[in-house]
Formats: C-alpha cells, sequence, structure tokens
C-alpha cells in the first residue's frame, strides 16, 4: 500500500513562510521594546542618581565676607537662611537683601558671586544716608529710596534736612509711604538742578509752606524758591546772582519771580542755631504765603536782578 504524501502548492508556502517573517518580526520587535525601556528606566535612574550626587556635592563649604555696613559678619550671617551646607544654587542676592533689610537698615545691598563647586562670596553694601526729616523732635534719616535707616535725635551735617514735611508713620527698615510724602520727586529735582547750574550744595530744604518753599545753599545762603513752578528757570536766575554776590555771608536770594531775583544780607527762614520744627499750617491755595525776607532797610544791602540780564 502506498503512502500518500499531501503536496504543498507554491501559494501556500509562500503563506507559511509569510506567517513565519511575521512571527519573526514580533518577536524582534517585543526584544527591541523590552530593551528600549530597560534603556528608559537605566538613563532616569542615572539622573536621579546624578542629581542626588550634584545637590551633596554642590554645597557652600566657604563663604567669603565683604562687609561694609557697621554690622559685624557674624549678625548678617546668622540672619541669613543661607549658610555653610546651602545648595549653591540657593544663594540669591535679592532674597538675602530683602531678608536683611528689614532687620539691619544700613544694609544696602547685597552682591553673590557663586564658584563652583563650593565657594561663595558675598558682599553687602551699606546704604547711605540721603534724607533727614524732622519728625517730633527727631531725625529721621533715609536713603534715596526713602528706606529709614535710622531715628535719632543728633542731626548729621552731611546730610540733607527737610523741614516741615508730613512723613506719616515710619519705621526702620521700611520705606516712607509716597501717597502721604509727596515732595520726594520735588526734593530731587532741585538737587539734581543744583549739580546742574553749579550753585552749591543745598543742606536744608524747608516745605512747610506751600508757597515758600526754601532751601539753604552751602549752610549759609537761604535760596527762596516760592512753589513748584518754573524751577529751571529760578535756578538760572539764582546762577546769575549766586556769581554776582559774596555767598560766605549770612544772606537771602528770592527767586519766586524767576524774571525779577533779589539779593539782601541776612535771614528770617533758617537761622544758625538746630533747627526744631514746629507745627505749621500750610496756606489755602487761593490765598498763596506773600511773605517776603526782610528787606534791604532793615538788614542792610538789597540788590535787585531784572529779566533782561541773562543768566
Amino acid at each position: 500500500m502506498k503512502k500518500r504524501t499531501k503536496k504543498v502548492s507554491s501559494e501556500d508556502e509562500e503563506e507559511v513562510l509569510s506567517s513565519d517573517e511575521i512571527r519573526a518580526r514580533r518577536k524582534a520587535e517585543r526584544k527591541r521594546r523590552i530593551l528600549r525601556n530597560r534603556l528608559i528606566f537605566l538613563g532616569i535612574l542615572l539622573l536621579i542618581v546624578g542629581a542626588i550626587a550634584f545637590r551633596v556635592c554642590v554645597v557652600a563649604k566657604t563663604i567669603n565676607v565683604t562687609n561694609e555696613t557697621p554690622y559685624p559678619d557674624e549678625q548678617l550671617l546668622a540672619a541669613m537662611d543661607e549658610g555653610k551646607g546651602t545648595f549653591l544654587f540657593s544663594f540669591s542676592a535679592d532674597k538675602i537683601a530683602e531678608k536683611l533689610k528689614t532687620v539691619y537698615p544700613y544694609v544696602g545691598s547685597v552682591e553673590v558671586k557663586k564658584h563652583f563647586p563650593t565657594t561663595v562670596d558675598i558682599t553687602f553694601r551699606c546704604a547711605e544716608k540721603s534724607y533727614a526729616f524732622m519728625s517730633d523732635g527727631y531725625y529721621v534719616f533715609t536713603d534715596s529710596s526713602l528706606r529709614v535707616l535710622e531715628i535719632s535725635k543728633t542731626p548729621d551735617n552731611a546730610v540733607l534736612t527737610v523741614i516741615g514735611a508730613d512723613i506719616g508713620e515710619y519705621e526702620k527698615g521700611k520705606q516712607i509711604d509716597s501717597s502721604t510724602f509727596i515732595y520726594g520727586d520735588f526734593i530731587a529735582n532741585i538737587q539734581a538742578q543744583a549739580e546742574r547750574t553749579g550753585v552749591g550744595s543745598i543742606t536744608k530744604v524747608d516745605i512747610s509752606k506751600k508757597y515758600r518753599i526754601a532751601f539753604l545753599l552751602n549752610d549759609t545762603v537761604t535760596v527762596v524758591l516760592g512753589d513748584f513752578s518754573d524751577i529751571d528757570r529760578k535756578f538760572d536766575t539764582l546762577k546769575y546772582i549766586v556769581g554776582e554776590n559774596d555767598m560766605s555771608v549770612v544772606a537771602t536770594i528770592n527767586v519766586k519771580d524767576f524774571s525779577r531775583g533779589k539779593y539782601s544780607l541776612g535771614s528770617d527762614i533758617f537761622s544758625a542755631e538746630p533747627i526744631t520744627q514746629e507745627p505749621t499750617t500750610a496756606p489755602e491755595q487761593n490765598e498763596p504765603d506773600t511773605t517776603e525776607p526782610s528787606s534791604s532797610s532793615e538788614q542792610g544791602t538789597s540788590s535787585s536782578y531784572d529779566s533782561d540780564i541773562e543768566p
């Protein structure tokens, strides 16, 4: 009896081969997917380990301090959140300054330089007194941003003294409320005008009367500006009068009307003694103060300057 064999056609053979290829490809794809997942997992693991190692190794071990303030290094460092052992990149100059200024007002600014991997250089800059506001018998010293640095009974002749200013409530380390004290820009402006014209140094400003604003020049000569108007022109007139007169004696220069400046000896606004603030009430807007410095008949020589004299 003959054994029958099943013949496989060429089409069936192609189908069988095609199925084998598909299975092989699927198996290879599974292997690649498993390998890829393992590599991704390994990469993530290495990143985590590297980050932990970086975080542990890159920390401040050496802190170099340059201190220009009156406070000891130890006090400033102790008040910081950052210190030795802190992650190097956690040191922020702005955050350090913000924290220290409220506790130590004379900290003006902070500079931080990081040296990889373990060294930090910190520089504490000292704030400078720009203004001394008289309030309730005290001198309230502030920097140029009106942040209160010191409250004292003792004046500082090197600092511009402001008389008659309502600065509201104040506290060391905090700024004066700009909505309460509205003369900050004006004072900065007259200082800039004094520098522009080269008339001298402004040492005191009296803003107790809004229509008779005055300042003391070089601790000797009183200058009456009047109101806030035409400041640049008033300083141009002042520049001419300063150049034509003796500025080493106590005198008054009135430039309320910039077209007719006036120089006279003596002063009835600023005295040689330390000034103590007295309560004053600003005149109504429709009734401007017309008080003039003493005339020449009362105090001596007086000179007037008309607008036809070019400053």
